[in-house]
C-alpha cells in the first residue's frame, strides 16, 4: 500500500528552515547540519550549480523503516518499495546517501527522539498519530486503491458480481476503506471488512483463507493479482514562475535512439512517442526530437548539454551519477519479460545467462537489481539475442518492453516468461537543462493516472494486419523508392502470412477458456448470433451457476474446483445436440443454447442436465447444485410485440444479432438471480415480465437508497404498545418508512429484504437508532414522560464487529438512559452463530438495554428460546391472529400455554397484530397482558406520537 509519506518532504517542498525533519510531537525537532546545501525555495528552482554542489557535499541520512508491503520490502541491497523510490528521487536534488535502519513500529518515536535515526517514512496521517509525530504539510504521493486476490483465484478483472460477499482485508485507519465503500455502493455489491496492522499479517490471512482479498495501494503483491483498481486523478497546479516560463512556449530538445523500438517521431507510432506527445499537450512545452545513433549516444548528449531530455532511463542514483545526468519521476513500471524454455532449469534467479541488447542498458540494470546472481551478456540487437538463444549461448534473453505482445513471435522452442523484475521508466534530464523542465514535467507525470498510461499502451497497438503493413511501409519508404520493390513484396507476403497465423492464434486464445480449453463467453455470443441469423426459431438460452463454488474452492483447493468445472463442462457439452451450444463463462457459470419444440421437452432435458449435479456430488463428496436462468427465444409468430427479435438473413448484421443475444443473456441472468440462494436441489427458472419488473424495481431501489438516506427520505414511525386491560401506554416499536420526493411510498416489504441482501440495512438500523435516541433526548430535555422504545436489529448489524460499543456510543452521544431502549431480534439469528448471539445479548443486558424476541411462532420456533437467552419480552407473531387462525380453538390454547409458561419464567408476552375487539377479549381471557396493533393505533410519525404520548397515561412494566 502506498502510504502518505511524512517528515522530510517539508524541507524540500516548502520554504522552511533546513532542519525541519522528523520529530515526535512535543519534542525538539532533529536539526540538520548547517552545511547541508539546501536551497530555501522549492526544490523545482534548484540551479544546476546548487545540485552539483549538493552532490559533492553528500550527506548520509539515517532512515528508519519497518516491513510494509509496497512501501518498504526486503533488506540491504534488495530493499525496495515506494518510500525507497521517493527518497531516491529526492536525492537527485540533495545528493543525499541513505543508511537504512530496520526498526519496529513501536520503536519509532524513541528512535527519532534519541537521534539514532534522522527520519522515517510510510506512516499514514491520522489525528491520533499527529499527536505523536511531526508530519509534513504536503502529501508525498498519491495512490490507487487496488483489490488483490490470490494469483490462483479464477476471479476476473472488475468482476463486480464476484466481489459481492467477499471478505476483504484493510489496514487499520486506512483511507482506502472509505474509497472501497463508495466503489461498492456505486457498483451494487457489499463486502465484509477485516482490519490489520501490518501487511505481512494481511498476506498471511489471505494465504490461510481467512480473507478472500485485501486492499492496498500497490499494483503488485506477493502471490496475488489485482482484480480492481480505483484511480485518483491529481490536478496539475503550476507556480507563477512556471506559468511565466510556459508562456514563452519553450522548446525542449529530446534525444532518442534510432534503434529505440518505442520511439517513432515521424509517424507517432509507439508508446514513448505517444507519451511525450501527451506531456507536450498537457504542459505546453514543445519538443524537438534529435535522433541519435544509439542509447549511449543519448546519455552522452544529455551529459554534454546538446539535448535536454531523453525518453527513458533507469532512475537509480548510482547510475545517474555515473552518467552525470538527472532523472524525472517514474511514469511507468514495465514488467520485464524474458524468452526462455518451458522445462529449462536455468530460469531467472537461478544463476542463468541473460541476453540484452545495447538499447536495453537501463533495463539490464533494473533486471540485475532483482536478480544479481544472473550473468548479463550484451548483443548488438534483438536478432542477435534470438540467434544466441537458439544456439544455446544464453539461457534466456530480454523481450522488448513494455508492449511485448506486439513484437515478433518468440523462437519455436521459446516461451514468454514473466519475471519479478520491474523496469521503472523515467525521463532522463540534462544537468544543463532549466530546472523548470523538471518541475513542470514531474507535475504533469504526477497527475497522470495508471489508467491513462494503460490507454496510451492500447492506443499504439496495431489493430489489424493492415496497420502492421502500413507501419512497415512507412519505416522502409526510402528502401522501396531505391528499387527494392521485389524484396519488399516478398517481405510483405511473409509478414502477412506470419501475422495471419499470429492473429489466428490470438483469436483462438481470445475465444477459448483457459480452464476448460473450450469455448468461452465471447465465442458463445458469436456462434449464437450466427445460429439465430440463420434460424431464429424457438431456442432456449440458459445460464447455469454452480452454487457455492467459492466454498468448494476454499475447502478442497482450486485444483478440485477446476476439476469440477471441467467435469460439468464436459457433461453439459455431451447433453447438447448438433446445432446447439455449450460454453463456460467463468466464475462457475455456463451458457447453453438449446433448440426445443416446446417447454415440456425443454423441462425434460433440464431435469436430465440437473442430474449432473448428483453425479458431481457423489464424485467430489461435496453438496453440488445448480441454479439456472432461462430465456425463451421464440420465432416471429410466437414473439410478443415488446420482445427484441434477431435479424434474419444469413451473413447480415452480425453485430446487431450479437447485441440481441447479449440482451437475451441478460434476461436469463436476471431469472437466475431471482432463484433463492442456498438450495440443496438444482433449480431453473424461465424469465417472464414479472421477474423483469421485479429486477428493475430492485435496481431502482438500490440506485436510490444512499441518496434517499442522505436527503431525509427515510422517516421513523412509532406504533404504540399498550396494556390490554386499560390501554395504558407501555412502550412503542420504531418502524421505518420511505417516501420519495414525488410523494410515492416505497413499502418496507419492497426494500427491507433487498437491504438485508446488500448490507445497506446496517446503515438504516443505525439511522433508526440515532433518530430514536434524538427523540428521547428532546422529550427528556422538556421534562416530558418517555416510554421505552423497541428497535428492530438486523443480523448484518447485530453480528458486526463492535456492535454493542456502537449502540452504547449512540445512546451516550444523546445522553439517553439505556433502560429506555429495547432491542428486538428474531429467533433465526441465533442459529447463525449461537455463541456470538449469546455473548452480544449478555453485553446488552449488562448495559441495561431491554431484550425482546420478535416474531415468536413464525416458522419453526424453539421452546428453548424462552429460557436459554434471557429475554425480557416475547412478541407473539401476528400470524397467530391472521384471518381464519384466530377462530381456531387450538390457537388460543397455544397462546394461553405460552403466556402461562412465560409468566412462570418471569418473561412478559406481547401479542402483535391486534385488530379487533374479539381478538382483544380472547387475549385478555388468555391472560396476555400486552398488545400492539391497529386496534389501538396505526404507526404514526414522531410529531403525532409526541401528542399521543402526552395524551395517554404511561404504565411502567
Amino acid at each position: 500500500m502506498l502510504r502518505t509519506l511524512l517528515l522530510f518532504l517539508l524541507c524540500l517542498l516548502l520554504p522552511v528552515p533546513q532542519g525541519a525533519l522528523a520529530a515526535s510531537s512535543g519534542k525538539t525537532p532533529v536539526q540538520a547540519e548547517t552545511s547541508l546545501p539546501l536551497n530555501r525555495t522549492t526544490f523545482h528552482f534548484f540551479s544546476p550549480e546548487d545540485i552539483a554542489a549538493n552532490y559533492k557535499a553528500s550527506k548520509i541520512i539515517r532512515v528508519g523503516y519497518f516491513d510494509q508491503h509496497g512501501v518498504f520490502e526486503g533488506e540491504g541491497e534488495h530493499l525496495s518499495g515506494y518510500a525507497v523510490a521517493l527518497l531516491t528521487a529526492i536525492s537527485r536534488y540533495t545528493g543525499w546517501e541513505y543508511k537504512w535502519v530496520k526498526i519496529r513500529f513501536d520503536e519509532l518515536a524513541q528512535r527519532l527522539d534519541d537521534g539514532t535515526i534522522d527520519l522515517s517514512c510510510g506512516i499514514s496521517f491520522t489525528p491520533e498519530r499527529s499527536r505523536l509525530y511531526s508530519f509534513s504539510k504536503l502529501r508525498a504521493g498519491y495512490e490507487n486503491t487496488c483489490l488483490h486476490v490470490s494469483s490462483m483465484s479464477d476471479m476476473h478483472y472488475m468482476d463486480l458480481e464476484a466481489f459481492n460477499g467477499m471478505r476483504i482485508g484493510f489496514f487499520t485507519d486506512s483511507l482506502q476503506y472509505d474509497v472501497m465503500k463508495r466503489f461498492a455502493a456505486q457498483n451494487g455489491f457489499s463486502f465484509e471488512s477485516f482490519f490489520f496492522e501490518e501487511s505481512n499479517e494481511m498476506s498471511q490471512a489471505l494465504a490461510e483463507g481467512r480473507i478472500d482479498g485485501y486492499v492496498d495501494g500497490v499494483l503488485q503483491g506477493k502471490g496475488t493479482k489485482v482484480v480492481a483498481t480505483i484511480s485518483t486523478d491529481v490536478p496539475v497546479v503550476f507556480t507563477r514562475s512556471e506559468c511565466r516560463w510556459l508562456a514563452t512556449k519553450p522548446a525542449i530538445r529530446v534525444a532518442y535512439s534510432r534503434e529505440q523500438d518505442m520511439m517513432d517521431p515521424e509517424f507517432g507510432g509507439n508508446f514513448l512517442y505517444a507519451f511525450l506527445k501527451m506531456l507536450e499537450r498537457q504542459s505546453g512545452i514543445r519538443f524537438e526530437f534529435l535522433p541519435q545513433p544509439s542509447y549511449d549516444a543519448c546519455l552522452k548528449a544529455l551529459a554534454d548539454g546538446t539535448a535536454d531530455i531523453m525518453p527513458d532511463v533507469y532512475p537509480q542514483l548510482s547510475f545517474l551519477r555515473s552518467q552525470n545526468i538527472f532523472s524525472g519521476r517514474t511514469f511507468y513500471n514495465a514488467l520485464i519479460t524474458v524468452v526462455g524454455r518451458l522445462h529449462d532449469k536455468n530460469i531467472p534467479g537461478q544463476s542463468c545467462t541473460v541476453g540484452f541488447t545495447r538499447e536495453m542498458r537501463s533495463v539490464m540494470l533494473a533486471y540485475q537489481s532483482t536478480y544479481p546472481e544472473d550473468t548479463p551478456k550484451i548483443f548488438p540487437n534483438i536478432d542477435a539475442c534470438r540467434k544466441a538463444f537458439e544456439k544455446g549461448e544464453v539461457d534466456v534473453y530480454l523481450w522488448p518492453y513494455p508492449a511485448a505482445s506486439l513484437q515478433d513471435d518468440p523462437p519455436k522452442d521459446g516461451l514468454l516468461l514473466p519475471t519479478r523484475a520491474m523496469y521503472p521508466m523515467a525521463l532522463g534530464i540534462s544537468p544543463h537543462a532549466s530546472p523548470l523542465v523538471t518541475s513542470v514535467l514531474d507535475k504533469v507525470i504526477t497527475s497522470t493516472t495508471t489508467a491513462t498510461i494503460d490507454a496510451l499502451l492500447l492506443s499504439v497497438a496495431p489493430d489489424s494486419l493492415l496497420d502492421v503493413i502500413r507501419r512497415f511501409l512507412r519505416r522502409n519508404l526510402v528502401e522501396t523508392l531505391c528499387g527494392l520493390g521485389l524484396l519488399l513484396g516478398l517481405i510483405m507476403l511473409l509478414v502477412m502470412r506470419h501475422n495471419r497465423r499470429r492473429l489466428t492464434d490470438l483469436r483462438a486464445a481470445a475465444l477459448t477458456d483457459p480452464v476448460t480449453q473450450g469455448p468461452n463467453r465471447a465465442r458463445f455470443l458469436m456462434d449464437a448470433a450466427k445460429i439465430l441469423q440463420k434460424d431464429p426459431r424457438r431456442y432456449y438460452l440458459s445460464t447455469i451457476n454452480i452454487r457455492k463454488l467459492k466454498l468448494i474452492n476454499r475447502a478442497c483447493g482450486l485444483r478440485t474446483g477446476d476439476s469440477l468445472i471441467r467435469f460439468c463442462n464436459r457433461e453439459f457439452a455431451l447433453r447438447s445436440r448438433q446445432g446447439e451450444l455449450a460454453a463456460y463463462s467463468g466464475s462457475g457459470r455456463y451458457l447453453l443454447l438449446w433448440k426445443c419444440p416446446d417447454e415440456t421437452t425443454f423441462t425434460q432435458r433440464m431435469e436430465e442436465l440437473c442430474s449432473v449435479a448428483d453425479m458431481a456430488r457423489k464424485l467430489y463428496q461435496r453438496p453440488v447444485s445448480f441454479s439456472c436462468g432461462v430465456y425463451v427465444i421464440r420465432n416471429d409468430a410466437d414473439m410478443e410485440e415488446h420482445e427484441p427479435q434477431p435479424t434474419s438473413g444469413t451473413g447480415k448484421n452480425i453485430n446487431e444479432s450479437m447485441s440481441f443475444v447479449s440482451r437475451y443473456l441478460l434476461y436469463a441472468e436476471t431469472a437466475e438471480a431471482s432463484i433463492a440462494s442456498g438450495g440443496y436441489r438444482s433449480q431453473f427458472l424461465i424469465y417472464n415480465e414479472l421477474i423483469g419488473a421485479r429486477q428493475l424495481k430492485a435496481n431502482d431501489i438500490e440506485n436510490r437508497m444512499v441518496n434517499a438516506l442522505e436527503h431525509g427520505e427515510f422517516t421513523v414511525f412509532m406504533q404504540p404498545q399498550v396494556c390490554l386491560a386499560d390501554r395504558r401506554l407501555i412502550g412503542a416499536e420504531a418502524l421505518i418508512r420511505w417516501q420519495g420526493p414525488d410523494g410515492k411510498m416505497v413499502y418496507p416489504d419492497e426494500f427491507i429484504p433487498l437491504f438485508e441482501q446488500n448490507g445497506f440495512i446496517r446503515e438504516l438500523d443505525l439511522f433508526v437508532l440515532d433518530t430514536v435516541c434524538a427523540w428521547i433526548r428532546r422529550r427528556l430535555d422538556k421534562g416530558k414522560k418517555v416510554p421505552p422504545i423497541s428497535i428492530n436489529q438486523s443480523k448484518a448489524l447485530f453480528f458486526h464487529d463492535n456492535y454493542v460499543e456502537t449502540v452504547l456510543g449512540i445512546a451516550a452521544r444523546h445522553d439517553v438512559p439505556a433502560h429506555l431502549l429495547h432491542v428486538e431480534v428474531t429467533e433465526s439469528m441465533a442459529w447463525l452463530d449461537e455463541e456470538a448471539f449469546i455473548r452480544t445479548l449478555d453485553a446488552l443486558r449488562r448495559a441495561g438495554i431491554g431484550l425482546s424476541l420478535d416474531d415468536f411462532g413464525k416458522g419453526y420456533s424453539s421452546m428453548a428460546m424462552l429460557h436459554s437467552f434471557g429475554f425480557d419480552t416475547i412478541k407473539l407473531d401476528r400470524a397467530f391472529l391472521a384471518p381464519g387462525q384466530e377462530k381456531q380453538r387450538s390457537v388460543w390454547i397455544i397462546i394461553s400455554s405460552l403466556v402461562d409458561m412465560a409468566r412462570r419464567l418471569g418473561i412478559e408476552i406481547l401479542c402483535e397484530g391486534v385488530e379487533t375487539e374479539d381478538q382483544l377479549q380472547k387475549l385478555l381471557a388468555s391472560h396476555c397482558k400486552y398488545g400492539q396493533g391497529y386496534l389501538f393505533s396505526p404507526p404514526m410519525d414522531l410529531e403525532t406520537f409526541d401528542a399521543y404520548v402526552d395524551a395517554h397515561e404511561l404504565e411502567r412494566k
